[in-house]
């Protein structure tokens, strides 16, 4: 990686020179000032401190671990429950990939119920997903959170669009598959402490946790009572 960046700015020495000694911005590349622009952002991203991940994602295992919990002492009546921790979202969902392709033919039935940064913030849950590409929630799993909601109006839990990206969902509603992702979001709309050094534990909110767990604890008793 290192030598790439090298490269690429050798190559690009001979156009700064022509835009700083002449001024002729339109005679210099764009493709080429956007791949450096990339590169010196990824540059910034490999000399920052790893961050410890707290709310992204040490939130969402910590609440799928207490829901396999509550699972292992009270069973649903109709439905089985497969407890997925994929890993590896930030680089293309590699985790989900691998998983789909290894047990997707015995999983067409199934309901995916994601967890995205459910430690900082009010519960949100996902209508749709994507930048580029819009990636829809399942219906069924968007009446039983909208049934949840209505049940518990004290919680605050509202539809949501994901316009900034997309979640492990976004690759299971590509592979034909049904699902819906659960978030918290900050009053501007966004996942708090998203990709930054300040994503520490002391920063999670107990009561944001436990709304979550408890959401989707309801969510899973609404899709058993449904099922046939």
């Amino acid at each position: 990686m290192a030598l790439g960046y090298v490269g690429l700015s050798l190559c690009g020495v001979p156009q700064w020179w022509h835009m700083l000694s002449t001024g002729d911005v339109a005679g210099v590349s764009l493709p080429f000032l956007a791949a450096y622009a990339g590169s010196l952002a990824c540059l910034q991203a490999d000399w920052t401190p790893y961050s410890v991940g707290a709310n992204d994602n040490a939130s969402g295992v910590g609440v799928v671990l207490h829901l396999a919990h509550l699972l292992k002492e009270q069973h649903l009546l109709e439905t089985e429950v497969w407890v997925l921790l994929s890993g590896c979202e930030e680089v293309g969902c590699y985790g989900m990939r691998d998983f789909l392709d290894r047990y997707g033919s015995m999983l067409r039935d199934a309901y995916f119920l994601n967890f995205e940064g459910v430690g900082v913030g009010t519960l949100r849950y996902a209508t749709r997903e994507g930048m580029t590409f819009p990636y829809f929630s399942d219906a069924t799993l968007l009446d039983v959170a909208e049934a949840v909601a209505a049940r518990h109006p004290a919680w605050q839990v509202r539809p949501r669009v994901l316009a900034a990206g997309y979640t492990e969902t976004g690759l299971v509603v590509q592979r034909g598959f049904r699902g819906i992702t659960l978030v918290c979001l900050d009053e501007g709309g966004f996942l708090p402490y998203w990709h930054q050094v300040g994503d520490m534990l002391d920063k999670l909110q107990p009561e944001a946790l436990e709304r979550a767990a408890l959401f989707a604890w309801e969510m899973l008793q609404e899709l058993d009572r449904r099922a046939p």
